[in-house]
């Protein structure tokens, strides 16, 4: 596939009526997943090496931003509150085949409590650029209606194209 790119998205949050609605103008900084790391050195090993500490992910946050504060997206400003919403993107790409166009359908679903919020600015002639921060508790993603990827930070899973990485250590403690 070449020239992949985020044709269009929307962002859906469903409020505590069960109402989805459509969030209007955003941008999402999805989660960066990263291993912890402990740094080793001594005997046997010429210099240090960071080892990864596994069945552990670092802390993981979902940025939102916004040209303003709205109706739509106020919502979001009630710190400490879980909340969750959908992302739901046409992506497309180039087939190297063909030399045709390809449609990707993607979805994310992120859920995890507000811990920042940053109401922008106020100038004229400008967007006041707001934000809202979450953490990630819960992720999962798919692409053209396959799960590709899921993380359960409270219930110790984390599956990457079907595989559980965790599995195992879910088993070893008892879970």
């Amino acid at each position: 596939m070449l020239s992949i790119q985020t044709n269009r998205f929307e962002l859906f949050n469903t409020d505590d009526d069960g109402v989805e609605r459509n969030l209007g103008i955003v941008t999402v900084q999805l989660p960066s997943f990263e291993v912890p790391t402990n740094e080793y050195s001594g005997s046997g090993v010429g210099g240090t090496l960071n080892i990864p500490t596994i069945g552990v992910l670092n802390a993981m946050t979902v940025t939102l931003s916004f040209p303003k504060i709205s109706k739509d997206n106020i919502r979001y400003f009630k710190l400490g509150k879980t909340t969750s919403f959908d992302l739901r993107a046409d992506t497309t790409g180039t087939d190297p085949d063909t030399r045709g166009v390809v449609h990707i359908a993607e979805r994310w679903s992120i859920q995890g409590p507000v811990t920042k919020c940053d109401p922008g600015k106020i100038e004229q002639k400008a967007t006041g650029d707001a934000s809202v921060e979450i953490q990630v508790f819960y992720a999962i993603h798919w692409i053209d209606g396959e799960q590709v990827l899921e993380w359960d930070a409270l219930n110790t899973k984390f599956v990457v194209n079907g595989e559980d990485l965790l599995e195992e250590t879910r088993r070893n403690i008892g879970l």
